[in-house]
């Protein structure tokens, strides 16, 4: 992809892909947290902010290894998921377990990482936000929202495409590439599971 971010007279095909890839998942999250607002639902505020944090160490150590480009998906993430936590604050629950203690722990072996090696931050990083997912993959199984497909599915979408338009996908360019494959891996189970019931009822 090409180094220069906003200069759009160097934009190939590619890039307008990616960069309608990098657009598109978090404005869904937007347009969720609109919605969280509008009706007052509840979410873990605990899980949310844990995501929040972990997103933010992705797009710090994506940047600082060079892959700015790539560095914007987790940011702007970063910057919605603050709004969701806000949005969510006064109807939202507060519940810490086990999984949210082992993110914990992880997350501050990400930030002691980050001055050691920006890959090994990242790779730190990738185990956490999958452990941040536990909890709403387990909700999602127990109490499947099939409403909800559109928002998984905008984030899996991105991912996946953001992945594939990686050129270096090998493990020495890991900080290129993670966060949109766990991006495109976790939404493609979680939205299966929400969607799942839905599509059997079909038959």
């Amino acid at each position: 992809m090409s180094t220069t971010l906003l200069d759009m007279r160097t934009w190939s095909g590619r890039d307008i892909l990616s960069w309608f890839a990098i657009v598109a998942g978090p404005a869904c999250l937007f347009c969720f947290s609109m919605l969280l607002w509008s009706y007052g639902m509840s979410e873990n505020i605990a899980s949310f902010s844990l995501w929040g944090v972990i997103d933010g160490l992705f797009c710090y150590n994506m940047w600082m290894s060079g892959s700015k480009r790539d560095a914007i998906f987790p940011g702007l993430y970063t910057v919605i998921v603050i709004i969701t936590v806000a949005i969510i604050y006064k109807n939202g629950t507060w519940q810490w377990g086990a999984i949210e203690t082992v993110c914990s722990i992880l997350v501050i072996g990400a930030l002691i990482a980050t001055k050691i090696s920006t890959r090994l931050a990242i790779v730190a990083s990738g185990i956490a936000i999958t452990m941040a997912s536990i909890p709403i993959l387990i909700d999602s199984f127990q109490h499947p929202e099939p409403w909800t497909w559109w928002f998984w599915i905008s984030g899996t979408i991105s991912g996946w495409v953001l992945y594939f338009l990686t050129p270096d996908r090998s493990l020495s360019n890991v900080s290129s590439w993670l966060f949109n494959l766990l991006a495109a891996v976790m939404g493609t189970i979680i939205t299966l599971i929400n969607t799942w019931p839905a599509l059997s009822a079909l038959h």
